[in-house]
C-alpha cells in the first residue's frame, strides 16, 4: 500500500504542469499552424494532438523512453541520444527537445536524482545532447518509477503541454481543452497495455507539423520558442 501510494504521488508530481520542465515555452509546432490558420478551432486542435500522440509519441518517443529506462550503460544512453538527434529533422524540434531535457536535468540535479550529474557532465564534454525523451526515461527509472507510471507521465505531459499551448494561443478555451483530452483518453488507454516498438523500429510521420516547425523560425508573431 505504501509503495503504491508513493508511486502514485511521484507520478502526480512529475506529470504535473507545475514541475519546472520548461515545456511552457514550447508549442510543439502548434503556434506556426495557428499563425498560418491551419489550426483554427477545437476540432483542429484535437486532430493536431492526435497526430502527435499516434504518429510520433507512440512509435518514437515512447520506445525511446522505454529503452532509456532499461539501459544501464551510459554509452548506450549517449548512442540513443545521438540517434534521436539524427531523426529529429526540424532544427526547432531538436533545439526544443534539448532545452527541455536540459531543464529537467538541472531540476533533477537539485533534487539529487542519481545519474543526473553524469548526464550533465557528458553534455559539458560535448558527448551528449540531452534530448527530452532520453533524459526522461533515464531519470524516471532512477527515481524508481515503474513502466506503467512512466507511460502515464509521458502521455499526460504531452497532452497537457499541447492543450495548454492551444489555450494560450486562444484557439480553444479551458473547457474545450478538457473535452478534447477526455474524448482522446479512450483511444490512448488501449495502447498503454501494448509493448512499445523495438528501438530499431523507431518511426514517426508528422510531415505537416514538421514543416510548420521549420516555418516557425521566420514567423513574425512568436509567443513560443517552437
Amino acid at each position: 500500500m505504501i509503495r503504491s501510494a508513493t508511486l502514485n504521488l511521484k507520478t502526480l508530481q512529475h506529470g504535473d504542469s507545475f514541475f519546472p520542465s520548461a515545456a511552457v515555452s514550447f508549442s510543439w509546432g502548434l503556434e506556426a499552424m495557428v499563425n498560418s490558420k491551419t489550426v483554427t478551432n477545437a476540432t483542429h486542435v484535437a486532430e493536431f494532438l492526435s497526430s502527435h500522440l499516434f504518429d510520433r509519441w507512440l512509435n518514437f518517443d515512447r520506445p525511446i523512453i522505454h529503452y532509456a529506462r532499461t539501459e544501464v550503460m551510459l554509452e548506450k544512453i549517449i548512442d540513443l541520444d545521438h540517434l534521436v538527434h539524427a531523426q529529429c529533422l526540424p532544427a526547432e524540434q531538436r533545439s526544443g527537445s534539448i532545452k527541455m531535457g536540459s531543464a529537467i536535468l538541472n531540476v533533477h540535479k537539485e533534487l539529487e536524482t542519481p545519474g543526473a550529474n553524469d548526464l550533465i557532465e557528458e553534455i559539458s564534454k560535448g558527448n551528449f545532447y540531452g534530448h527530452l525523451s532520453v533524459v526522461q526515461g533515464f531519470l524516471w527509472q532512477k527515481i524508481d518509477l515503474e513502466l506503467a507510471h512512466i507511460d502515464l507521465i509521458s502521455v499526460h505531459s504531452i497532452c497537457m503541454n499541447i492543450l495548454s499551448a492551444a489555450v494560450r494561443l486562444s484557439v480553444v478555451g479551458y473547457l474545450d481543452a478538457q473535452k478534447i483530452y477526455t474524448n482522446l483518453q479512450p483511444n490512448i488507454i488501449p495502447f498503454l497495455d501494448t509493448a512499445a516498438p523495438e528501438i530499431n523500429q523507431l518511426h514517426s510521420f508528422t510531415p505537416q507539423i514538421d514543416i510548420a516547425s521549420m516555418n516557425h523560425e521566420s514567423d513574425e508573431m512568436r509567443m513560443f520558442s517552437n
